[in-house]
């Protein structure tokens, strides 16, 4: 075969000729599969024949691809353009929004949906899977010319732009290649030697270019996980691994990339890519920097690229090789050969070099436009001149001209608007709020009538004042955010003084992964990650509230190797419904009862007051029983539950070198969703097991059989009930490193909302008559991995001002001076008990107090169900007026 033209070449094209070059070198990688060239090719053959026996020789319709990470969807997709028809990727897993397939689907109706796994998406239009065979000789053929056409639609990719709005835009094959050629060209090109690192979802632009790019040139694509397109430590491992030559991905994922490389320090080694793309956001230039000490042994390029999925991909690139004055982002370079770019005004007249506009974009990656709808078409792609060529399209992207025939990114046009009848720019805000050393990503919005809301999330190594001050520093110089100060004292005893989990032989060994199912609050994930700081730990908790002060405690304590997953471990991956104790979360269960846990909590607080006769001890045994009832207040939640196996499948290098479970009587489901042939790959286990129906003995003797040798004893603290905690080892297994003793926690440095507003308005020229600032602990995420907006301003957040506020309430105030006294602090209305220190020695004190104070009646139970010191006196007050009085002077009545 010929190297294909601009008039003769198709993406289906340039596959079949590499695979005629190069049949056995290895095109896709998983990390469950791998396809050579030739593989692909009659793989893409096959499903093409399917195709056309099936739809008919003569039609190109639309075809829904539900996509997955796999070999399977880069056959669908060659399948389908070979039989002359074009895709449009469906994600199962995406947000049920506007982007959602669903709402995709209500745009255009696929004549045939194609499954790549076992994900399926629900419709009535009719479906078939990928079947992939070994290669053979014999494989069918098309028995004809490749039915895809280069003036042909090649596929339809979903849009919203920051309209918000969806579109479907059509690209050819005449489009794309012409945008791949000229992308390569400026590359440098790509070899066939290169490993090429995928991680956009397939159902953005930018996948395309990450799959044919590559494949294109006869190099390898190698596939990330949804999971590892989550955690940058499975990125660093996969790029070593894979020796990644050329990664291709959103700076705001490359700052995270690059903070667990810097945070990793010497204990890894780091795999160095030759070229590093980014594209899709602006690129603050203090990243720059960052990305060349992060691959200091060998320096890569550096290309920061700009284009749009209406433009078929990149339009311009710019290699940073250094940064000149302090601009706000970098500049994305000069277009592609055979593409133009004009800044014109919003009349469309050019506007000279160094004035900012909007920019047009002409040349040949620009789309046939958005499916079935001529009137957005109509406005964004328009004729700049009576010269047919001159179609160009509208990006609403800010820019300007720079004196060397670049261009500087600005902002978007519909970032630039009017408060109280003067120019906003937005664009502005964002960008000098990046400036701040703290700052990791920014999104600002009008807020009210007259006022800007910044939104900010901070980086590895910085935590919000307001969480700051709610932390509680703990003996050993972790800093935590509590629940329930009673339970972290009982944690913290548990694992870091009595040793619960490292006895009967478990070990540590260097560059150990650790499974934490139940973490709870974290103190287990931290005691790995500050003790050993080579391991990894993947903590697992299936509580929302639970798993966000856990992500809250990771964030506190600089822990970069520990990954927050807000799942649980079980059988099945399903949703599930949790009992959720939020007086003592280590009870919370898909399995909870009240009886059981009811005699569990008797018996620790029996062991923990036991010959306690000091007056503190006295007065809480007093309230003994009532402790325990408020405890088990309870409410149903919902969680997301996953079987290990999933998580193995989805991270097939690794090994489990230590799995502890604390799933709360769900420990025999957590190993039933272990597939025979994943056992081999866990070292140890360390499990607290609930000894109902002689489940002890049953997963001793399951474990005995698969060849650990398990040891199960009880603990002092829980004897009289049915917990136990068992330990098991295989023969042999290495031993640990010695913990690092020296190694102190690295707290986070705390930045407030004030400090943020002042350094913004210090950048700012013109300041709204309404600014703030709103530290987010994370951005709510599209499946590309851009900051979700629409989601932004309805995210839940919590309320954290610990600003006093004034009391004027008599009953309020008199119950906020108890509160004082006994915690030792100020309070306000709006004070947690709980949250500034309150234990159940203290809300024992609290109870006494206003017993004898104000209401006999009240219990220590109105105080775990009513925290907030409002609320509580607002129970106080229902009390009283039940039995109809009110206030200090039903008690002088009573007396």
């Amino acid at each position: 075969m010929h190297e294909p033209t601009h008039d003769t070449a198709t993406l289906s094209s340039l596959i079949k000729l590499r695979a005629t070059q190069s049949p056995s070198a290895i095109a896709v990688v998983t990390p469950n599969a791998s396809m050579t060239y030739q593989q692909l090719d009659q793989a893409a053959d096959t499903l093409a024949v399917q195709l056309l026996r099936n739809a008919g020789h003569g039609s190109a319709g639309v075809i829904g691809i539900v996509t997955s990470r796999s070999v399977e969807t880069v056959v669908a997709i060659l399948g389908v353009l070979r039989a002359g028809h074009s895709y449009i990727p469906l994600d199962p897993r995406s947000d049920h929004g506007e982007l959602g397939y669903e709402r995709i689907l209500e745009l255009v109706h696929p004549s045939l949906l194609i499954t790549t796994n076992t994900d399926t998406i629900e419709s009535d239009i009719p479906s078939t899977g990928v079947e992939i065979r070994s290669p053979s000789q014999d494989a069918p053929s098309l028995h004809g010319p490749d039915r895809s056409r280069p003036d042909g639609r090649a596929y339809l990719m979903p849009t919203s732009g920051t309209g918000g709005a969806l579109k479907l835009v059509e690209i050819s094959h005449r489009n794309i290649y012409a945008n791949l050629t000229a992308l390569a060209t400026v590359l440098g090109g790509i070899r066939p030697t290169d490993r090429y690192l995928h991680y956009a979802s397939f159902s953005f632009s930018s996948s395309v270019r990450q799959l044919f790019l590559p494949l294109a040139a006869g190099a390898t694509v190698v596939l990330a996980t949804d999971a590892q397109r989550l955690d940058p430590q499975q990125i660093i491992t996969l790029m070593g691994r894979q020796k990644i030559s050329i990664t291709d991905l959103i700076p705001s994922f490359l700052d995270v990339l690059v903070d667990a490389i810097e945070h990793a320090g010497d204990r890894i080694a780091i795999h160095a890519p030759r070229m590093v793309l980014l594209a899709s956001e602006p690129v603050p230039p203090v990243l720059i920097p960052r990305i060349r000490r992060a691959w200091k042994q060998r320096p890569p390029r550096i290309f920061n690229m700009y284009g749009q999925t209406e433009t078929a991909g990149i339009q311009t690139v710019h290699e940073v090789k250094e940064i000149p004055g302090h601009p706000e982002y970098l500049g994305i370079g000069k277009p592609l050969p055979g593409t133009s770019i004009d800044i014109v005004s919003d009349t469309l007249e050019p506007l000279p070099e160094g004035e900012v506009g909007e920019m047009l974009i002409h040349g040949p990656g620009l789309s046939l436009g958005y499916y079935n709808d001529p009137t957005r078409t109509s406005e964004k792609f328009i004729r700049a001149s009576d010269d047919l060529r001159s179609r160009a399209y509208r990006t609403g992207d800010l820019a300007c001209r720079d004196a060397h025939g670049g261009f500087k990114f600005i902002g978007r046009t519909d970032r630039v608007i009017k408060i109280s009848g003067h120019k906003v720019d937005l664009n502005h805000y964002e960008a000098t709020m990046l400036a701040h050393p703290s700052v990791s990503e920014v999104m600002a919005v009008p807020h009210s009538t007259d006022g800007i809301r910044v939104y900010v999330q901070l980086r590895r190594g910085f935590i919000d004042d307001r969480v700051g001050q709610l932390l509680r520093p703990l003996p050993n110089g972790l800093q935590v955010l509590d629940l329930n100060p009673p339970e972290t004292d009982f944690l913290y005893e548990e694992i870091f003084q009595r040793n619960v989990y490292m006895r009967h032989g478990i070990t540590i060994p260097k560059n150990a992964v650790v499974i934490d199912a139940g973490a709870n609050i974290g103190l287990f994930s931290l005691s790995i990650a500050t003790k050993y700081v080579d391991a990894t730990v993947y903590a697992f908790e299936p509580a929302p509230q639970a798993a966000s002060v856990l992500r809250t405690n990771v964030r506190a304590n600089s822990s970069v190797n520990i990954t927050v997953y807000e799942q649980g471990l079980s059988d099945k991956s399903r949703n599930a419904t949790l009992t959720y104790y939020p007086h003592n979360t280590g009870m919370s269960s898909i399995y909870g009862s009240d009886d059981e846990e009811r005699a569990v909590l008797q018996s620790v607080v029996s062991h923990q007051l036991d010959g306690d006769l000091s007056p503190e001890g006295v007065e809480l045994n007093s309230h003994a029983a009532e402790i325990v009832e408020a405890k088990l207040a309870k409410r149903l939640v919902n969680c997301r539950l996953i079987r290990l196996s999933d998580f193995l499948i989805e991270h097939p290098g690794i090994r489990i070198d230590l799995l502890k479970i604390d799933v709360q009587k769900s420990e025999l489901d957590l190993l039933n969703g272990i597939d025979e042939d994943h056992w081999n790959r866990i070292d140890q286990i360390v499990a607290e097991v609930h000894d109902l129906d002689n489940r002890r003995e049953r997963i001793t003797s399951e474990l005995t059989r698969r060849g650990f040798e398990v040891s199960t004893s009880q603990d002092a603290m829980l004897t009289g009930t049915v917990m136990y905690f068992l330990h098991a080892r295989r023969p042999g297994h290495v031993t640990s490193i010695q913990p690092d003793l020296s190694h102190q926690p690295k707290p986070a440095i705390p930045v407030s909302a004030n400090e943020l507003t002042a350094h913004l308005a210090v950048g700012l020229s013109e300041k709204p008559s309404s600014l703030t600032v709103e530290i987010l602990p994370e951005f709510p995420r599209t499946r590309s991995g851009k900051i979700d907006r629409s989601a932004v301003v309805a995210a839940d957040r919590l309320s954290l001002d610990p600003t006093p506020l004034p009391i004027d309430d008599p009953l309020v105030s008199d119950i906020s001076k108890v509160w004082s006294q006994v915690l030792g602090k100020p309070v306000h209305p709006h004070t947690n008990f709980f949250d500034v220190g309150g234990n159940s020695l203290k809300a024992a004190r609290v109870i006494t107090r206003i017993k004898e104070s104000h209401c006999r009646d009240v219990t220590i139970i109105d105080l775990f169900d009513e925290p907030h010191l409002d609320k509580f006196a607002e129970a106080v007050r229902r009390i009283l007026g039940s039995r109809g009085s009110s206030g200090a002077e039903a008690v002088r009545e009573e007396l």
